[in-house]
């Protein structure tokens, strides 16, 4: 399970620094959804993947988030930092750890076997 963390990651890393040109947004919030989805997806399958670790990997990817934030700035001419698009991730990461908590009553409750 690693692997499709890592593959995830490395396609979320990018699809954020790749030059995009400014569009307007068919809806309002459809920017938000993108990145609480993406943050959300990338949670859950870390969590999977590092069953010990579930916290750190919340904690690690919200890093990874403002990281990219910032690195948008820098590195792209197309795109800018935006503490919104951070806190969106942020939501993606604790609905993330919601599902992730009931994953873990739900293999408790019915006894099965955590993959390791």
């Amino acid at each position: 399970m690693p692997f499709v963390f890592f593959g995830l990651l490395v396609l979320v890393t990018y699809l954020l620094l790749m030059e995009m040109p400014p569009a307007p947004p068919s809806w309002p919030h459809k920017d938000k959804v993108q990145h609480i989805t993406v943050f959300l997806a990338l949670c859950v399958s870390g969590g999977l993947a590092f069953q010990n670790r579930q916290i750190g990997v919340c904690v690690l990817l919200a890093a990874y988030g403002a990281l990219m934030e910032v690195l948008q700035s820098l590195l792209t001419v197309t795109r800018v930092a935006s503490v919104y698009d951070w806190l969106a991730d942020v939501t993606g990461i604790l609905i993330a750890m919601a599902v992730l908590r009931l994953l873990n009553k739900s293999c408790i409750t019915n006894g099965s076997i955590k993959a390791s």
